[in-house]
């Protein structure tokens, strides 16, 4: 970002994305410095999904607005429903975690919640966001089952939440948001934006030939009207790409796509090397606890493929989460290995 602002298209608009970035790496800062014990991290957790059901009861309050779906609903980051659908999206992984492990209570809110969530969902219709609720799912539940460290865990309970959840979605799902789902497989059915998304996506190309260090912050919307034929863009004379991939690589080059790819790679590659540690400790709900997180994190990196969430807060927030809660294991897992090779000396001696 800070080698795309001197070329950047809207310099004032880059300025401010710029700003918003400098404080995210801020607050991650400020989060690995000051979430230090498990505890704290549980009310971290408890606030952002308070986050989540806030939303979604705004969601709930506003209904369908049109179209068969609930336009304009927006968080504070967030442009549209489609990346406040992805945004509340990132809950369930996390919410079907507490109904697997949790205390009786975090049961109970987390029933709550996920209804609420599930209602949103079902209302704001977002095909992006429910690709990558699905494949998180898959990801959450198939570690879960495949997992060496479930051997001693108890399956069964995996087993009834998925069952339950699966019911549950498809009860509150409703006929509008199944034909808008099918679309996904056969995007001739649902009109432009279904035909047209990979003209979008390939049109990137164009621009990174005529700006190979990128545009700048929302650099494709400004120069949309260059590449697109009228007949495409929105009621604004601008067009969105669609695709946060496709965003970063116009807006900020093929170099800043491959810091990008980096840093997504990054955070599962540091994710699983804590992993395994949790699993030879045998601290199996640690283990559970981030494989959750990582099915947060992949429900923004898959509705992305779809949307354009680049700026959403809660692309960095997960990342944060994972690399403050994988310290906390860490340390809880360094501090059992040591018992038991105490144990274990204490035994010989």
């Amino acid at each position: 970002m800070v080698a795309t602002w001197p070329i950047a298209v809207d310099k004032y608009l880059h300025e401010k994305f710029l700003t918003i970035f400098v404080k995210y790496l801020l607050f991650i800062f400020l989060i690995s410095k000051i979430v230090i014990t498990k505890k704290q991290f549980e009310y971290l957790i408890g606030a952002f999904l308070l986050g989540q059901f806030y939303i979604s009861w705004v969601a709930h309050s506003m209904g369908r607005t049109g179209q068969a779906r609930l336009e304009n609903l927006a968080g504070s980051d967030t442009q549209d429903a489609n990346s406040a659908a992805a945004l509340v999206a990132t809950a369930i992984p996390i919410l079907i975690n507490y109904l697997i492990i949790g205390k009786k209570w975090q049961k109970c809110c987390s029933l709550i919640i996920m209804v609420f969530v599930f209602n949103a969902l079902v209302l704001i219709n977002s095909r992006g966001a429910f690709l990558g609720l699905v494949v998180a799912s898959l990801y959450y539940f198939g570690f879960s089952l495949l997992s060496p460290a479930f051997a001693t865990f108890k399956k069964y309970k995996i087993i009834i939440v998925l069952a339950v959840g699966i019911a549950g979605f498809f009860y509150m799902a409703d006929q509008l948001f199944w034909e808008r789902m099918a679309t996904v497989i056969n995007p001739a059915e649902e009109g432009y934006t279904g035909r047209e998304r990979t003209f979008f996506w390939l049109t990137t190309f164009d621009m990174v030939r005529d700006h190979p260090f990128g545009a700048g912050a929302f650099g494709y919307q400004a120069l949309s009207p260059l590449y697109l034929p009228l007949e495409s863009l929105s009621s604004t004379q601008t067009r969105a790409v669609h695709s946060m991939y496709f965003q970063v690589l116009a807006e900020y080059g093929y170099h800043g796509f491959a810091i990008f790819m980096v840093f997504l790679f990054s955070v599962f590659k540091f994710s699983r090397r804590i992993k395994k540690d949790l699993i030879r400790a045998g601290s199996h709900e640690l283990y559970y606890t981030s494989i959750a997180l990582e099915a947060s994190f992949l429900v923004l990196i898959i509705s992305g493929v779809f949307i354009s969430i680049l700026y959403v807060e809660a692309l960095y927030w997960l990342a944060a989460f994972i690399g403050c809660y994988n310290n906390i294991c860490s340390n809880s897992a360094k501090h059992i290995n040591v018992s038991v090779q105490t144990k274990e000396v204490e035994q010989l001696a």
